[in-house]
């Protein structure tokens, strides 16, 4: 899984990347399979004014299937992060839990 890390108005440092890149990576460890790539998009919306007021947008990229896209906001740069991985999280559970279920379901229909 390759992991791209796009900052923008944010402080880039060595210790926020790989603060970015461990939650991405522990996160998404037992999907690893399924997914081809991630890209991570965090943004200060208010550069200048002394405050984080930020975004975050991830894509990731399955296998197969369709692109993931997740946004979030918050007023610090590790609750940004925070709240968008734990949507993404979300979002592919939500989405194999779909797959599966379907399956199950027309498995069953046809069985009628």
């Amino acid at each position: 899984m390759q992991v791209n890390l796009h900052l923008k108005n944010v402080k880039d440092t060595p210790a926020f990347q790989g603060l970015v890149l461990k939650r991405i990576a522990g996160s998404l460890d037992k999907f690893t399979r399924l997914i081809r790539s991630v890209d991570i998009h965090i943004e200060d919306e208010k550069e200048g004014s002394g405050e984080f007021c930020g975004s975050c947008r991830i894509q990731v990229h399955p296998n197969r299937g369709k692109t993931i896209h997740i946004a979030a906001k918050s007023d610090t740069p590790n609750g940004v992060l925070s709240a968008a991985v734990y949507k993404v999280k979300h979002a592919i559970a939500h989405l194999l839990d779909r797959k599966n279920s379907s399956r199950n379901i027309r498995h069953h229909l046809s069985r009628m």
